[in-house]
């Protein structure tokens, strides 16, 4: 079905940013029923209706039609699944707009690339009725989300907070302005009640040591909080050599591990010259409360299992929010345990 643009369409349109071959190809094969069977559906759940790249009729270039969609969509869906050039350049287009895209990849797809392993991603196998209807469910929640103005872009103004290391600077960012709104407050305060001869400086400055000692704790609290809740705390000290600054990361329990590896490795991987998929070879994470190294990971997991990679989620890993962690080298019995 061929569809043309307006503006009134526009209000309508879930654009999907898939691989889509010739036809009869196995790209071709693939894509049409996750259009049919996933994204299509739920688009019109909310509302909307999904539209791929090869139904657009007005004439001109398709390159111009494309961009003019991807700017002008409500809402958009790509499929990241064989890593697509056209798929990645028309996502960068959505992203640099920082307009709502859902993602979505094939559950036997390797770890994305670093800059998109952070996101939140909905793995799917198209040959499996259950996991098209779960990827379905959880899509109509993203799609929602991003109507009612979630934009998950890596080139956002961080309204909403970042991933990775970019959490680790606007977390920090977020309590230094709130100590400094607070402090700005307790000035403006002060110099009011100087200019109306309220002032005590003795009983004024033992009220602001107070104020302050109370933010310091309670911004203290909020972020203990914060990290049993939401993060995860790397520190590479160990394995780098030197004293570092600990990664924090967002955690998401449908991340892969696969993903999550990556990520880490990526902070280290310069410094220390260890080479990628080399998790449980030449580094491990270890669990700094109880002393354990996460040994059954990555690619040790994968061989077992004769999978390519590590495709768990890290829900199904033991990997919880709260959990601090430390990058070190694989302790020598467990060569002797895992040959």
């Amino acid at each position: 079905m061929r569809v043309s643009s307006s503006n009134s369409t526009f209000e309508r349109e879930c654009f999907f940013i898939a691989p889509i071959g010739e036809e009869g190809s196995p790209i071709r094969r693939r894509s049409d029923p996750v259009h049919r069977h996933i994204v299509s559906p739920a688009a019109k759940a909310v509302g909307l209706k999904a539209v791929r790249a090869d139904e657009l009729a007005a004439p001109g270039r398709i390159t111009n039609q494309i961009i003019d969609h991807l700017l002008h969509a409500r809402t958009a869906v790509a499929d990241l699944t064989g890593r697509n050039p056209n798929v990645f350049y028309e996502l960068g287009v959505r992203h640099m707009a920082n307009l709502p895209v859902a993602l979505i990849v094939a559950h036997d797809e390797p770890a994305l690339p670093f800059d998109l392993a952070q996101m939140r991603v909905i793995r799917y196998d198209h040959t499996s009725l259950d996991s098209a209807e779960r990827c379905r469910q959880t899509l109509v929640e993203h799609l929602r989300a991003g109507l009612e103005g979630a934009v998950d872009s890596p080139i956002s103004d961080f309204e909403h907070p970042p991933g990775g290391d970019r959490f680790e600077q606007w977390f920090s960012e977020m309590v230094d302005d709130l100590r400094e709104t607070v402090a700005a407050r307790l000035a403006e305060d002060l110099k009011r009640r100087e200019e109306t001869g309220e002032a005590d400086p003795e009983v004024d400055g033992e009220s602001q040591r107070r104020v302050e000692a109370a933010l310091d704790d309670a911004v203290d609290e909020a972020v203990e909080d914060l990290r049993e809740s939401a993060l995860i705390e790397i520190d590479p000290s160990p394995l780098v050599g030197r004293p570092c600054d600990p990664h924090v990361l967002l955690y998401d329990e449908q991340q892969i591990v696969s993903e999550f590896l990556e990520s880490i490795w990526q902070g280290f991987a310069k410094e220390t010259g260890i080479p990628r998929f080399k998790y449980g070879y030449l580094w491990v994470l270890r669990d700094k409360e109880s002393g354990e190294p996460l040994y059954d990971m990555g690619r040790i997991w994968a061989k077992q299992f004769r999978h390519d990679f590590d495709h768990r989620p890290l829900s199904e890993t033991g990997i919880r929010p709260g959990m601090r962690l430390e990058a070190i080298r694989p302790p020598r019995r467990l060569f002797r345990q895992h040959p």
